[in-house]
């Protein structure tokens, strides 16, 4: 019995570690692709003017995001896949007990897991809706809300 939970706690471990170097991963992904967005600002704005620049870089992120929210909807209507059966870890009377109890707490953490994730597609498909809303009726009021912030952003760094 011991053997099966030192194992649970040795994937466990290696689970938090891995979760650990994917977020620093992620984190120095997106610290270089926001200096690379910098870099693309200000070598626009030498080459044109702010203004331009922020031009572009909004419609880029728009594009980008457009993309991204045709990607959702797309996978968002794709049936989910079908749960398969767990097997028994072992069958001997003296794992039944270890077993049962670790099944039980991988259904728990699975159903938690499922709750989870259905209300963040629940969420996420209120948000895609209500964007999608809001970029049917007024269109031009969305893509004059991203030339303004984009610049407010570039008259912020053209005066630091």
């Amino acid at each position: 019995m011991l053997d099966v939970l030192g194992g649970v706690k040795a994937k466990i471990d290696r689970l938090v570690e891995a979760m650990l170097w994917a977020a620093v991963a992620a984190a120095a992904a997106t610290a270089g692709g926001l200096f690379l967005v910098v870099a693309l600002f200000i070598w626009l704005a030498a080459r044109y003017d702010p203004l331009t620049a922020c031009l572009v870089l909004g419609l880029l992120f728009v594009a980008v995001a457009a993309g991204a929210s045709i990607g959702f909807l797309l996978v968002r209507r794709r049936p989910a896949p079908t749960p398969v059966p767990a097997a028994r870890l072992d069958p001997t009377p003296t794992g039944a007990i270890a077993t049962d109890l670790l099944a039980g707490l991988v259904a728990e953490a699975s159903e938690r897991g499922r709750e989870t994730a259905d209300a963040i597609r629940s969420t996420a498909g209120e948000v895609a809706d209500a964007l999608q809303d809001t970029l049917e009726r007024r269109p031009l009021t969305a893509l004059g809300i991203v030339v303004g912030i984009g610049f407010v952003f570039g008259a912020k760094w053209r005066r630091s």
